[in-house]
């Protein structure tokens, strides 16, 4: 497998994705949790311990993703597709919503 191969199945598989919003809640948390252990006049420990949790959590983000998507039914393409109807009664009328979504 060749690593452009590898790359376009982690795309296929969201894992990207997945691993990139994670990137970005753990710049939330280091912003959130730096200046409060300061504040606080904490040792540098509690930053060490919240520091190697999240490094941590990247592999197992990917990981997890990868495995989720690796659940989907046998022989399946990767697409499916889901549709419904919701409908909402209420008052004088009612509302009636379809959908239909269709995934890579």
């Amino acid at each position: 497998m060749l690593l452009s191969d590898w790359i376009e199945e982690l795309r296929r598989r969201r894992v990207l994705l997945a691993v990139l919003a994670f990137g970005l809640v753990v710049f939330a948390i280091f912003r959130f949790v730096d200046p409060r252990l300061l504040g606080f006049r904490l040792q540098e420990w509690p930053m060490t311990a919240v520091s190697v949790l999240l490094a941590v959590g990247f592999p197992l983000v990917g990981t997890i993703t990868w495995l989720l998507d690796a659940r989907r039914r046998p022989g399946s393409t990767g697409s499916q597709e889901t549709q419904g109807t919701f409908r909402l009664d209420g008052g004088e009328g009612h509302c009636r919503v379809r959908w239909s979504v269709q995934s890579p």
